[in-house]
Formats: structure tokens, C-alpha cells, sequence
């Protein structure tokens, strides 16, 4: 991976702690998959520095042991993510087996890169550790572990979100093409090393196949992961612009309501908090609706309102508007107001609930804005 694109992928790990997979997955799941592209991250930067004799100081046989653990970590990680999602605990036997057979493996790669150090020979993939027959089995083993552990988690990916919602199916398969091209990566780097372990022709994969695939599989991994926070995230956006609209309508009869009957209006007890929800209040609208009921459960139940020609004529014009909504509508104003207490009863209003509530008072608020201006006029004539 380039230094932009690990840069900009940490970033994006970072910022992505709270994504829960739309509800879908478990802590253990969140946090094997927040370690799996840790690691790969991790890796990556590992490979960079290498590059750049930025650890020069240390061990080679040590840094490219790093890298390996790096790996592993990922991969197990991504298939413990896998069973989390089909509800397997960290006590489960699967997850033990998957967390036991990634140490071995670790284990493995530890007890190779010492025998190797020992004779003073790299472990590096290339044809003469593959006449090693420690070195041979060591590639094919590491390979098909990452090649099928890799492939299991991608068919699963496929095959378990077949009937899901579609945007975290696509973002699932969006993923399990970068794992299958990963999957294959490893199988087929394997393979050569089997056939040269075995006495056979020498074949090698080029150099540059690992960093170009990988730098290609890694990106399509994180955009699948994420494809279906992006989406929720700009539906949540237009659900709030959406919001804001309904706010803003609602806010013409919630004025005129708390003008002819100020004491609905329930303060916040201290200014801090009246500074705090000046700057974010996400309940605003649910108050205000509450308290438009208020104030249209007491103006119906015929309770004066406060004095003052201001809250007069609020009144008037609020009753006017409740007016002019009922000739229009079977369903009253009253009965969506309060449909369980009857109208000499003392009044006390039902919480809103539902669309019907909320699409009483956005019609109602169109009425009220005609029944204002055309006061205004009258006023002006």
C-alpha cells in the first residue's frame, strides 16, 4: 500500500470504532474486526518502514516475524468476525479452536524463523528456502491457512447475507471479492513452493505480485466493511434534513401554542443546560410536538388562555385553524389530540405518537400560516 492510502485507511479505522454492522453484530465481533484491520494496517506499515531502512536497527528475521504475526492476527480475526455474527461467544469451541490454530501457526512461523536464523539463512519466499524442507512446508502451510481461512470467510460473506438487506449485502460482497483475490494470492503462492519442495520444476511467483494484488484486495475490504455504514450514514443525513423541515413546520403551531398558553413550555433547570440544548437538542421536535398537543388539548378543552391580546389572539387564531382543519378532515383535531377522554372531561393530553400525529400537526401548520397571513392583511387593509 502507498503512504496516502495507509494514512487515509488509519484515519478511517479511527473514526469508525462506534459501527456496529446495523445491529448485527456482537462486542466480540466488533472488536475482532477493529483488530483484524488493525493488524492489517499494522502490516502494512511494517512493509513501508522495512522499504525505507527505518528498522535497520532491528533483527531482520524479527521485523519479517512482525509482519507475519501481523497477518495472522487479520486473518483469524476476520473468521472470529464470522463467528460472532452466527452468535458464537468468546467461550464458544469454534472460537477457541480458531484463536488455538492461529497460535500454533504463530507458533509455527516463530520455531521456523528461529531455524532459519540459526543456520543464517533469511526466511524469505524465494526458490532457495524452498529446497529447505523446513522452508518448503512452512510456505505451504502458511499459505493454506491464510488461502482457506480467507476463502471461508469470503464464501461465507456471500452466502450468509444472500437474503439480507441490500446495502450490507452488497457491502459483503463487495468484501469478499478483495478476500477470494486474497484467498488465491496465498493459495497460489503455495503452490510453487510445494512443487520446488518436492523436487519439482522451479517456478516462482514474480516479486511484485504480492504488494500489487494486496495493494489492490486490502481496499476493497475496507470499502465492503463500510459500504453499509456510508449508506446508513447518508440516509441518517437526509432523515435529519428531514427532520429539521418537520421541526421547523411544527415550530408554527408550537409559537402560536406557547404564545396563548405560555406554560406548556417546561424550561431546562439551569443554564447550562438551556446553553447545551441551544446547541444540540436531538429531542426538540418530540418537546415541541408534545407541547403543541398540550396547548391544542387545553385550547379545546376550553381553558382560558393567558392574558394579554398577544396570547388573545393567538388563541383565536389557533382555534380558527383547528376550525377550518376539521371541516376538512373526518378524523378531528380533538381525536388525535386526546382520543380517549371525552370533551368535558379535564384535560389532559396524550403523548403524540405514531405519523398520524406528526401529519396532523404539518397540515395544520399549513392552515395556521394561511389563517396568520391573512390576518396580517386584514390588519394592513
Amino acid at each position: 500500500m502507498s503512504v496516502l492510502l495507509i494514512i487515509v485507511l488509519v484515519g478511517y479505522l479511527m473514526s469508525w470504532q462506534g459501527y456496529k454492522l446495523r445491529g448485527k453484530l456482537t462486542g466480540l465481533g466488533h472488536i475482532a474486526l477493529i483488530v483484524s484491520l488493525s493488524a492489517t494496517l499494522c502490516n502494512a506499515v511494517i512493509a513501508r518502514l522495512s522499504d525505507a531502512h527505518a528498522l535497520a536497527a532491528l533483527p531482520q528475521p524479527c521485523v519479517e516475524l512482525a509482519g507475519v504475526f501481523c497477518v495472522i492476527t487479520s486473518v483469524a480475526g476476520l473468521y472470529v468476525f464470522r463467528l460472532a455474527v452466527e452468535k458464537c461467544t468468546v467461550s464458544s469451541p469454534r472460537v477457541v479452536l480458531t484463536l488455538c490454530g492461529a497460535l500454533a501457526v504463530a507458533l509455527g512461523a516463530t520455531l521456523t524463523s528461529i531455524y532459519f536464523a540459526g543456520r543464517g539463512i533469511p526466511l524469505k519466499y524465494s526458490v532457495a528456502t524452498f529446497h529447505d524442507p523446513v522452508g518448503a512446508v512452512y510456505f505451504v502451510s502458511i499459505g493454506g491457512y491464510f488461502g482457506c481461512t480467507l476463502f471461508a470467510v469470503a464464501w461465507w460473506m456471500v452466502d450468509y447475507t444472500r437474503n439480507s438487506e441490500r446495502h450490507f449485502r452488497r457491502g459483503m460482497r463487495i468484501s469478499a471479492v478483495g478476500l477470494f483475490i486474497l484467498s488465491v494470492l496465498s493459495i497460489g503462492r503455495a503452490i510453487p513452493a510445494a512443487i520446488v519442495g518436492l523436487g519439482g520444476p522451479t517456478v516462482i511467483a514474480p516479486a511484485y505480485l504480492l504488494g500489487g494484488v494486496s495493494a489492490s484486495a486490502f481496499p476493497l475490504v475496507f470499502l465492503g466493511l463500510s459500504y453499509p455504514l456510508l449508506v446508513g450514514r447518508v440516509f441518517a443525513y437526509r432523515a435529519w434534513r428531514s427532520q429539521g423541515d418537520t421541526r421547523a413546520k411544527v415550530t408554527v403551531v408550537w409559537s402560536v401554542c406557547k404564545t396563548a398558553y405560555p406554560e406548556i413550555v417546561l424550561r431546562p433547570r439551569t443554564y447550562l443546560q438551556r446553553i447545551a440544548h441551544m446547541v444540540w437538542n436531538p429531542k426538540r421536535l418530540g418537546r415541541r410536538s408534545s407541547e403543541s398537543f398540550d396547548g391544542l388539548a387545553k385550547l379545546l378543552g376550553h381553558e382560558e388562555p393567558a392574558r394579554g391580546p398577544s396570547a388573545q389572539a393567538a388563541a383565536m387564531n389557533l382555534r380558527e385553524a383547528v376550525r377550518r382543519y376539521d371541516l376538512a378532515h373526518s378524523i378531528k383535531v380533538w381525536d388525535v389530540v386526546s382520543p380517549d377522554i371525552d370533551e368535558f372531561d379535564d384535560v389532559v393530553p396524550a403523548k403524540p405518537e405514531g405519523d398520524q400525529d406528526t401529519a396532523m400537526l404539518l397540515e395544520l401548520a399549513d392552515v395556521l400560516e394561511d389563517v396568520l397571513t391573512n390576518g396580517h392583511h386584514q390588519m394592513t387593509a
